[in-house]
């Protein structure tokens, strides 16, 4: 057995025989990620994520009501089969693989500029450049009833964008370059005209689900993600831990 020591060297205390320092001991956000290697979708990968999810519950902090939250999120991949149903729905012909895009957005609450946010991402997507066709908008489904309080009274109004491009052609790659083209633009000119836009997630491969509310929660406030149909190759989930900024919306994370 080795004696019991203190050592000091540059300027950091260690305890005993460890490389362990009470400097370097900080609360931390929570994060994990679920694949499986064969790189396939299935059905129990989404359900692993939040159930990993919600036992990360106490790596963020809990307002009084104990049900807001820091922030909690999951990315995943974008599952095509679900959203070519939703299309199918609304009789749209559905583009193929590798063509079909989500943009994940959080507007105003107040109807008139929630709008005037909808008219600025249509006129961005116009853009002849870009080569972006709207297919429709879509509301996302909810239950309020996950939120707390404080979380309900300052949640925006959740839509997806659902596109395509406008040219058959071109490759997945380019395709997500001109999403990523198109997801600039938009903050850019919601900066400008002093929008309250934020742009959650815009691509063809995956797709964000986030909010100001508990990780245990978040599959029962965003109903997609507890719909079978709803299966992923992928899913990295957080549950924030406020440290510099004050708990809202659009700061709960993923990515």
């Amino acid at each position: 057995m080795y004696p019991q020591k203190t050592a000091i060297h540059a300027g950091y205390q260690a305890i005993g025989n460890t490389l362990y320092t009470p400097q370097f001991e900080h609360d931390a956000c929570g994060i994990g990620f679920v694949a499986y290697v064969d790189g396939k979708s299935h059905p129990d990968i989404l359900p692993m994520a939040l159930k990993a999810l919600s036992n990360l519950v106490h790596r963020g902090g809990i307002l009084a009501d104990g049900k807001t939250s820091d922030g909690a999120g999951i990315m995943c991949q974008l599952p095509y089969s679900f959203f070519a149903e939703e299309l199918a729905q609304r009789h749209i012909a559905a583009p193929k693989a590798g063509h079909l895009a989500v943009g994940q957005f959080f507007l105003p609450r107040d109807s008139a500029a929630a709008t005037a946010g909808l008219r600025l991402i249509e006129t961005v997507l116009k853009r002849d450049d870009l080569g972006i066709t709207l297919l429709m908008w879509r509301d996302v489904p909810q239950d309020v009833r996950a939120l707390g309080p404080q979380a309900d009274a300052t949640k925006p109004t959740i839509i997806q964008a659902i596109v395509a491009p406008a040219d058959d052609g071109i490759s997945p790659a380019e395709f997500e370059r001109k999403l990523y083209l198109a997801r600039r633009i938009i903050e850019k000119e919601a900066r400008a005209a002093n929008a309250d836009l934020y742009v959650c997630s815009f691509s063809g491969r995956t797709i964000v689900y986030k909010g100001l509310l508990l990780g245990d929660a978040l599959g029962r406030f965003y109903t997609d993600l507890s719909n079978y149909r709803f299966q992923v190759g992928l899913a990295t989930f957080h549950q924030r831990y406020s440290t510099n900024t004050f708990p809202a919306w659009h700061r709960a994370q993923p990515f």
